[in-house]
């Protein structure tokens, strides 16, 4: 992301993967589309931020929630969408590289990079309680490192830099299944920022870049 400025457009640069419904266990493969996007608009923001994750606060339309990378500096954060001013922050330990993040059923998931560790707050509190920190899930697929994370409302949707997605289920804390993502006749590597967006009878694309 653009240190000191954020773009917000139709989202897209990107990569259009439709999802489908996936028995458990189930490996399959899914042809991604390349889509342009058009910047609509562009907001100031802390210059020294190297933003990894960013969604929406659920409840505060008018402010960003954001995870930041860079060792010793990675942190969570809550800013004003329109001004950029930070309301609250709350670092992690030096041995950690932010990475993505997502909130799903009033539980926020922060990646990290090569730390083998996910973060996972309360969203009532989430400032003021302590994460858990959870390993990366073991057994079955397994992924490296910690890249993009998303969510369907049922699933933590996670890149790992691969041509891979990983479908982690919250409760089990077990992958039960892995999306192989294709581009013409080749894997599509490096995957990274996700974005799922579900339809009213379920499913839905999924957005990359």
């Amino acid at each position: 992301m653009k240190a000191g400025r954020m773009e917000v457009g139709t989202f897209g640069v990107l990569l259009f993967v439709m999802l489908g419904e996936l028995a458990h266990g189930e490996e399959a493969v899914r042809v991604a589309r390349q889509l342009d996007y058009t910047v609509m608009r562009a907001y100031d923001r802390d210059a020294s931020a190297f933003t990894q994750g960013l969604v929406v606060h659920p409840n505060r339309p008018d402010t960003f929630i954001e995870s930041n990378g860079i060792y010793g500096q990675s942190d969570m954060r809550r800013t004003v969408i329109e001004t950029g001013e930070v309301q609250v922050s709350r670092r992690l330990g030096n041995q950690y590289f932010g990475e993505g993040i997502t909130i799903m059923d009033g539980t926020v998931y922060q990646l990290t990079w090569k730390e083998n560790t996910i973060f996972v707050y309360p969203m009532d509190g989430m400032f003021r309680r302590e994460p858990v920190k959870m390993p990366f899930p073991t057994g079955g697929y397994t992924f490296i490192e910690g890249w993009g994370i998303t969510n369907d409302g049922t699933h933590l949707i996670v890149s790992d830099g691969t041509a891979y997605l990983y479908f982690l289920n919250p409760n089990t804390w077990t992958v039960d299944r892995r999306l192989t993502v294709m581009s013409s006749n080749s894997v599509l590597k490096r995957l990274n920022e996700l974005e799922f967006v579900e339809r009213r009878n379920g499913g839905g694309p999924l957005y990359a870049n």
